[in-house]
């Protein structure tokens, strides 16, 4: 009897590492889980690549998701994320729904790190499009 596995296109997508550098991404969804330590909430950013530099090897990066998490043990590393989705962070901080940001157009800048033992995307700063 055949083994049957189904790999998709997005499937393989998630795991491509794409080269350093700032691309456009949509805003696709957000939520809201347990840490592992089950003490905190984590934020978790889920979008979608639009464009952005040409890669080394030529493929295509169109529609490759990128995930990025805000833990509220840290929120003030969200700060990048919360002003290229058009919050008003002030130098007293920012307090509201941030759900207002999916559907929205973004700047996000990759960076490569080694995680368990694979390369993958580490999505480092954020900015409103121009």
């Amino acid at each position: 009897m055949p083994l049957h596995f189904k790999v998709t296109r997005e499937d393989m997508l998630r795991s491509k590492v794409l080269d350093p550098g700032w691309y456009k991404i949509k805003v696709v969804k957000m939520w809201e889980e347990k840490a592992s330590d089950g003490e905190s909430m984590n934020t978790w950013i889920e979008g979608k690549v639009i464009s952005g530099p040409a890669q080394k090897d030529g493929s295509n990066i169109v529609d490759t998701p990128t995930r990025r998490c805000f833990s509220e043990k840290a929120p003030g590393m969200a700060t990048p994320f919360l002003r290229a989705i058009g919050c008003n962070v002030t130098e007293n901080g920012f307090s509201g729904d941030i759900e207002k940001g999916i559907g929205q157009e973004i700047l996000a800048y990759n960076e490569n790190r080694m995680y368990e033992g694979r390369m993958m995307n580490d999505w480092k700063d954020f900015k409103r499009v121009a």
